[in-house]
């Protein structure tokens, strides 16, 4: 019990550390070669690292639940980039990374991430789970308002008249409620500790930006 708690510890903390690094340096540089450079390879590090640490992998329903997730979010970012239905009018810029049909293959693993996080710790808030499947999805669009003005900001995306639609956080709100659904259907089981810190790590690094 004591390594395990020693190792969620200590994933945290490097959670903790590489937002906050990222935080510093465009806090106080702004956008860069070298943190654009970087900022797809740190998502894709610490989303790892907290799937590693949490043990989900370990559920043999967790490959299905990632892989259906991944696609069928991916398929939506690209059909919503393309018309514009979903979320309203966005495209990305190059910073997150390799894109398929105009859309970074980083962003379906981010929201993986968010989503997976935010249960987690809307399950550390209640046992009911009714409550759970609402609260979910509300931490979940949260993390994105505080996220959008960074993105915008650092080059992740951009807005048509730079406006950020509310049929942006509707749209994510209802893919939020269908993924944790889906999560809560397939009961899979996973350390949730390290989720939690994944989600405030983040949460701070958008919140830090945010006063930039």
């Amino acid at each position: 019990m004591e390594r395990k708690e020693s190792l969620n510890i200590k994933s945290s903390l490097v959670l903790f550390i590489f937002f906050m690094v990222g935080a510093a340096g465009y806090f106080l540089n702004g956008p860069n070669e070298l943190f654009d450079a970087l900022t797809p390879y740190v998502l894709l590090g610490t989303g790892i690292l907290t799937f590693a640490a949490s043990d989900i992998y370990k559920d043999r329903h967790f490959i299905y639940w990632f892989i259906i997730t991944y696609t069928v979010i991916l398929t939506i970012e690209i059909i919503g980039a393309a018309t514009g239905l979903i979320f309203g009018s966005y495209y990305y810029g190059n910073v997150l990374g390799f894109k398929v049909f105009g859309v970074p293959l980083i962003i379906g693993f981010n929201w993986l991430l968010i989503i997976l996080s935010s249960f987690a710790l809307a399950s550390a808030i209640t046992v009911n789970k009714s409550l759970r499947l609402i609260i979910s999805p509300v931490l979940a669009v949260i993390m994105d308002l505080l996220m959008e003005p960074v993105a915008v900001k650092l080059g992740f995306w951009n807005w048509e008249n730079d406006i950020i639609p509310f049929q942006n956080y509707a749209a994510w709100f209802i893919i939020s409620i269908a993924v944790t659904a889906f999560l809560m259907y397939l009961n899979l089981k996973f350390n949730k500790f390290i989720c939690i810190s994944y989600y405030f790590s983040l949460l701070i690094f958008f919140l830090i930006l945010n006063l930039s």
